[in-house]
């Protein structure tokens, strides 16, 4: 399995996702391994590509958001 980006140390996944995400199946794909990476432990954060083009600071926000309620949730 690839993924886009990969943090080990938070064990969180970052997948960006373009057109070819777009149909049912593909969508059923990806939720199906969204599900298997949850079971693994690893969170998954989807972005679409669009939304990098034209958000890139709302993305950035979104991304630090995840990664600072990742390293809560881990502290012991």
């Amino acid at each position: 399995m690839i993924l886009d980006f990969y943090c080990p140390a938070l064990r969180l996944a970052i997948e960006v996702d373009g057109a070819t995400h777009w149909d049912e199946a593909a969508q059923l794909k990806d939720t199906a391994r969204d599900r298997w990476l949850a079971g693994q432990g690893v969170h998954t954060l989807r972005i679409p590509a669009s939304r990098i083009y034209h958000d890139l600071d709302g993305v950035m926000d979104e991304l630090l958001r995840n990664i600072e309620a990742l390293q809560r949730a881990r502290q012991p």
